[in-house]
């Protein structure tokens, strides 16, 4: 069993608004487009900030920053994510 450890990480949760309403509303096919494309922008972000995507689940993501990947200024980083996407969740 690995040992835990103690670190500070910053934490990032993201709530995709009318995520659910597209789901009731939309077909299938277009929810998977709608949801794809905005994962690969998302997703980008998250990875050019050396930040790590725990869960993605019915429209909530989970982000932190600083483990496993040593972040500077992960905190700084986590803000300039929120800002940038706050359009599009």
């Amino acid at each position: 069993m690995t040992k835990g450890r103690r670190k500070e990480i910053t934490a990032l949760f993201m709530h995709l608004g009318g995520f659910m309403r597209l789901v009731e509303e939309a077909p299938p096919e277009r929810v998977v487009e709608i949801v794809g494309e905005l994962m690969e922008e998302i997703t980008e972000g998250i990875f050019k900030r050396h930040a790590t995507l725990d869960k993605f689940v019915m429209g909530e993501l989970f982000v932190f920053f600083n483990d496993p990947i040593e972040v500077e200024n992960h905190e700084a980083c986590e803000v300039d994510l929120a800002r940038s996407h706050h359009h599009r969740v």
